[in-house]
């Protein structure tokens, strides 16, 4: 049976993984941009973003379960 790519063009509607896996993330990204027009008074744009992800996936994309990772991050 081919694999990769070769195994996707030849079975489109087959998928051969035994773990379904999941992802989620939580972002959150408030930007607060002032500008004072006048005398000397100037405010730098202010950015923050602040984020976090938790995913599990097959790494062997095959039907045996040989390896799947999983992965949390945040920021």
């Amino acid at each position: 049976m081919p694999r990769g790519l070769a195994a996707i063009r030849s079975h489109a509607h087959r998928v051969n993984r035994d773990y379904e896996g999941y992802t989620h993330r939580d972002i959150v990204a408030p930007t607060l941009l002032m500008n004072y027009h006048g005398d000397s008074s100037r405010s730098p744009p202010s950015r923050r973003v602040w984020w976090k992800t938790a995913d599990a996936t097959d790494l062997d994309y095959t039907t045996a379960p040989l390896a799947t990772r999983q992965n949390d991050e945040k920021q």
